[in-house]
């Protein structure tokens, strides 16, 4: 990665919260990235992508979330789920907008970070030119009872920051041992969420889904077969209802949720896909 100049900080959001931002960067780039991380993890597990972007043309930029990684804020908590897509256009529009303001920018969301690109897309649509959607969390692998999600959203009104395991296996996440062992090591990976978070998220979900037809921009929806934590069927049924002319679907057969994370043999062909995908659509 001897291609990028790295570099990173903090910016104050407008629930005066740190976020922790970071940003690799080539000279004269034909594009930009912007990558979204997914539940209780960071912006710097990315590695692989990063490695297969390099020499590309192409600058990366990524936030903590709030809540997550070198981030403030409670861990895994969240007023709103449109605070995670406020912060990032605020980032987008102060660094990214303003360092190359004419270069395409494609935003990749991982799990709930797909979510929450998802979400970005339909409200701030006129600020990305293509949307990458990483195993997206529309739809869990084990149904969620009507009960619960009842509770959750009572629960959120009068005890929102009453924290809960979010019951992530980490053996789910690949079947790669180093990815998983330096997953479970990782000291910046949280397991927490809490009732709010859980209302928002999956309000969230419905919502994304329900407005999916508004999606218009160019879009990559990829999925492992074998994930046990979010249904691949999340990931076609909004590549179905997407409105995009230029929209692509990939189920790669035998993988776990962290596809671009898998074995370097599993691996190889999503980033291929990814790398591609982003390259075509970042030709300044």
């Amino acid at each position: 990665m001897q291609a990028y100049s790295h570099s990173a900080g903090f910016f104050t959001n407008k629930d005066k919260t740190e976020i922790f931002h970071q940003k690799w960067t080539v000279q004269n780039p034909g594009g930009a990235l912007f990558i979204c991380h997914g539940l209780g993890e960071h912006s710097g597990r990315y590695t692989n992508l990063l490695q297969a972007l390099s020499g590309q043309n192409i600058s990366i930029y990524a936030i903590d979330h709030a809540g997550h990684g070198k981030s403030g804020g409670r861990r895994g908590h969240i007023k709103r789920f449109t605070d995670y897509c406020d912060d990032i256009n605020m980032y987008i529009m102060s660094t990214i907008k303003s360092e190359a303001p004419d270069i395409p920018l494609v935003m990749l969301g991982h799990s709930m970070g797909g979510l929450i690109a998802a979400a970005y897309g339909l409200a701030y649509p006129d600020t990305i030119d293509g949307l990458v959607l990483s195993s997206a969390a529309f739809i869990p692998s084990v149904t969620v009872p009507a009960v619960q999600k009842a509770a959750a959203k009572l629960l959120a009104r009068i005890v929102p920051w009453l924290p809960q395991n979010n019951k992530l296996n980490p053996d789910d996440l690949s079947s790669d041992r180093q990815t998983v062992e330096a997953y479970v090591n990782d000291p910046l990976v949280h397991t927490t969420i809490t009732v709010r978070w859980f209302a928002e998220f999956v309000k969230t979900a419905q919502e994304c889904m329900e407005r999916a037809g508004e999606l218009a921009m160019p879009l990559l929806v990829f999925h492992g077969s074998d994930d046990a934590i979010v249904s691949p069927e999340g990931s076609r049924q909004l590549y179905e209802k997407a409105s995009s002319a230029d929209k692509t679907l990939k189920i790669f057969d035998g993988l776990r949720h962290e596809t671009m994370n898998e074995t370097p043999e599993k691996r190889a062909p999503v980033l291929e896909l990814v790398t591609r995908w982003i390259k075509e659509h970042t030709t300044a």
